[in-house]
C-alpha cells in the first residue's frame, strides 16, 4: 500500500484545501449528517440510540 500524499491538493478545485484537511472535511460533514439523522429520529419519538454515545454524567 502507498502512502497518502496528505499535503498534496484535495483534487476538487472548489474545495481549496490539502488532502488532509479534506478527510477533516469529510469527518465533519459526516457528523453534521449524522446529528440531522438522529434530529428527525427524536423528532418521531425515537430516543434509544445503542450507536449514540454518551458523554461523562450523561452529558
Amino acid at each position: 500500500m502507498r502512502a497518502v500524499p496528505f499535503g498534496d491538493p484535495s483534487g476538487f478545485p472548489w474545495l481549496p484545501f490539502n488532502r488532509f484537511e479534506l478527510h477533516l472535511y469529510n469527518i465533519r460533514h459526516i457528523q453534521h449528517h449524522a446529528g440531522q439523522l438522529i434530529e428527525r429520529l427524536r423528532s418521531q419519538g425515537v430516543t434509544d440510540f445503542e450507536w449514540v454515545g454518551i458523554g461523562e454524567k450523561g452529558v
